[in-house]
This record gives C-alpha cells, structure tokens and sequence, in this order.
C-alpha cells in the first residue's frame, strides 16, 4: 500500500477515475496506483511481458519477484496490481475495527487504499479471485500496517474474496528471478522461420537426452549446435531459454539458470522424458 502524494481533490480522482485507473482486465486493466504517483521509500518497477500485453506498476522489487512467481501458474488467468477499495466502504470498516481509518486527502477526500494483487484463478472452465498483500516482513511489525492490512482482509472477506499476505519468507525468489529471465526471451524475432525454430528445438532434444548424466555446460552444447549450422555464437542458447519460458524444456528453477552451469544442473530431466513420451506435465510451482 504505497502512499500516494496527499494532494488528490474530488477533481483528481474523477479524472483518474475517468481515466480507466483500477478498472479493466486483463491487457485492458489500469492500476490505480502507477510509479510516479506516490512518495515512496522504495524502488518502483515496470514490467512488460507478452502474454499480458500491458505495462505492470510494482512498488517494490518484492512485489515484481511475486508477479512472475504467480504468472507462471498456468491457473492464473489475470493479475491486476493496485486495485483499489471502495474508499467510504474502507473507512466504515476501519472504524468498526477501531481503527484510525486512512488519513484523508489534503482536500477532504477520503484516501484510496489500494490491494497490492487481485489475482483471478482459472480452474476446469470457473474463474474466482484471490487478494494479496506482499510485504516485507519487517514490516508487519509496525501497528499501523497491521491495521491497514485488517482493514484490507475485513474488506476482501465481505466478498468471500481469499486474503493472504505474502512475505519474502513465503516463495523462492530465485525461482521468481528465473522466471523473469526466462520471459525476458520469451518471444523470438518474426523474420525467424517456424523451420528454424522446429530445426534448434530438434537438436536441443537430441544434445540434451545424449549429455544426460555428464558434465557438459549448457553453453557448450548450444555453441556445437550453432557452430554445425552456421548460426552466430549465442543462437542456441537464445532459443534454449525461449523453449524454456514456454515450458517446452522444462528446467529446475530454483537453480541458477546460467549458460556455465551442466545441463544436469539445470534440466529437469524426469519431467522432460515424462513430456517425450506424451504425458501431460504441469510447470506450475504454486
């Protein structure tokens, strides 16, 4: 929950309003709070990914890490970050607490919390949505926080609407660092052609299966196709990460996932071989 500059009139927030902030799904949702609105102590973060086809606002490099922890469930259907609360309906709650409710605008206007991610969960064809809090978890020990996140849970349990508060304790942020590296490839270049594509993939399965159990670096494995095909230095291994962010090679990720490192270390074979074989394997980690 960022604070925003206490500045905001009734004229802002229509016009915010009226901008689209908080509303939408999906590549159509803008969030109510971006970088650049409020005064905050920490570091802000825009993502880009290509499935969801819009700018994400992060307020902290924890709540960046979460985002990709969580998109790479294939459960997940959308996360939409900084959704706003009802701000009447947030202060009636606060006092039935007995709570201080939010600090007003400097113009009377009450003050727009906002929850962290509102994640909607795609299961067998029904959808239903989870809030989230990310936190630090130094930072639940200040009262006030604790305060504002009861106020948050109380709200989101109105709506039989799950709450959890997510620390750096409760997820591997290696995992999530990987995963934001593999997105990072996870389109190629369209004068690329699908026969290429085909072609790297092919010899990547075949190299991989056959270095099973040795200590071959990936790196080394990638230059040999590159230099068979006349591909420039690096090609392969470009391609490597692209199959991996589409799970077509799945690999451990809470390993660092660099070119230096045995494909031992990297591949998860048992799920590979399982995907050879046609079986049906789930990438998912939460």
């Amino acid at each position: 929950m960022p604070r925003r500059k206490n500045n905001l009139t009734k004229k802002k927030i229509y016009k915010l309003i009226k901008e689209g902030r908080g509303q939408g799904e999906k590549e159509h949702y803008i969030p109510w709070l971006q970088i650049g609105d409020f005064a905050s102590l920490g570091r802000g973060n825009r993502v880009n990914t290509p499935n969801n086809k819009r700018v994400h606002h992060f307020h902290s490099d924890l709540e960046r890490d979460y985002f990709f922890y969580m998109l790479w469930n294939d459960d997940v259907d959308d996360i939409r970050e900084q959704f706003p609360l009802d701000p009447e309906e947030a202060v009636d709650i606060a006092k039935k607490l007995g709570y201080k409710p939010p600090k007003p605008y400097k113009s009377g206007c009450p003050y727009v919390m906002s929850t962290d991610m509102l994640v909607t969960i795609k299961e067998n064809n029904k959808k239903y949505l989870e809030a989230y809090t990310i936190k630090y978890s130094h930072e639940l020990k200040e009262r006030r926080v604790f305060e504002k996140l009861a106020i948050e849970e109380t709200y989101w349990g109105f709506r039989d609407i799950p709450y959890k508060i997510i620390t750096e304790n409760d997820f591997n942020r290696m995992v999530a660092r990987n995963i934001s590296m593999l997105f990072a490839h996870a389109t190629i270049e369209p004068e690329i052609s699908q026969d290429v594509v085909d072609h790297i993939y092919s010899e990547l399965v075949k190299d991989i299966i056959f270095y099973k159990g040795s200590v071959k670096r990936l790196n080394d494995i990638c230059i040999n196709i590159d230099m068979k095909n006349g591909y420039e230095k690096g090609f392969t291994l470009r391609f490597f990460y692209y199959y991996a962010a589409l799970k077509d090679i799945p690999v451990k990720l809470d390993q660092l996932i660099v070119g230096t490192c045995n494909i031992d270390k990297i591949l998860d074979y048992e799920c590979f071989e399982r995907m050879l074989k046609g079986e049906g394997v789930s990438g998912d980690i939460v």
